[in-house]
């Protein structure tokens, strides 16, 4: 995997951010 866990996670966490905002 080319991007490490601690990315996803706050990759995910942004996108749920703005898709809740």
């Amino acid at each position: 995997m080319g991007i490490s866990l601690k990315t996803l996670h706050n990759k995910l966490k942004r996108y749920a951010r703005e898709e809740t905002a």
